[in-house]
């Protein structure tokens, strides 16, 4: 099964130099808890997930309407639409990630896989 059979469309995501508020209240509204981080041009350019908000902004006294989600950012992992899902569930586990972002050529997000979409009937 490729990874385009198994992803997520259309995913959620937040923009590099949005918030770190901004990022826990799109995490709340979409009921998720990462996010992918993408450029101006909507290339991946990381993940923040809410264990990182908490961790690295709250626990320390970042200011959270000040700071870029960029600095928080964990470097992403990634696929490509016509990868084999098993690559990105290996990935997942290995990294014990929250996420895999399915990307194109030019690094442009397309989906999003997790564990819920690879152990989806």
């Amino acid at each position: 099964m490729k990874c385009s059979e198994v992803m997520k469309h259309n995913p959620p995501f937040a923009k590099a130099n949005d918030s770190i508020r901004r990022l826990a209240v799109l995490m709340a509204h979409h009921n998720v808890e990462a996010l992918t981080l993408v450029n101006g041009d909507h290339e991946v350019v990381g993940v923040v997930s809410s264990k990182d908000i908490l961790k690295k902004g709250v626990a320390t006294g970042l200011d959270l309407v000040a700071t870029h989600a960029k600095e928080l950012a964990q470097p992403a992992l990634t696929v490509q639409a016509d990868d084999d899902a098993m690559t990105a569930e290996e990935k997942l586990k290995a990294a014990n990630a929250p996420l895999v972002a399915v990307v194109n050529n030019m690094n442009e997000l397309q989906g999003l896989i997790t564990l819920t979409e690879l152990q989806a009937p």
